[in-house]
């Protein structure tokens, strides 16, 4: 009668090997992906607080002092502004 021996053979098939690279790499694509959304939702939130900050400025200001540069609410100065800021600032090429 013959005698069947049985080997086993320590060591990873290419199959896992596949397998854990292509988990490593659905990984990957994930993190590289979140720091994206965290970054916009942080650039949002600090844009709201500055609004919410200037607004309170200039509501306060013209609470004590009436009005500001001829605008009676912060609406308009806020677009004053902006006019202002669009018109005095540096030209690209004035930049250097």
């Amino acid at each position: 009668m013959k005698t069947r021996s049985i080997s086993f053979q320590s060591g990873i098939s290419l199959v896992e090997v596949l397998v854990i690279i292509s988990v490593l790499a659905v990984l990957v694509g994930i993190a590289s992906i979140a720091p994206i959304g965290i970054r916009q939702g942080v650039t949002d939130a600090k844009l709201r607080s500055d609004v919410a900050t200037i607004n309170s400025a200039v509501a306060s200001y013209i609470a004590f002092n009436g009005k500001l540069n001829g605008a009676g609410d912060a609406g308009e100065v806020l677009s004053k502004l902006k006019t202002c800021l669009l018109y005095t600032s540096p030209s690209p090429r004035d930049r250097g």
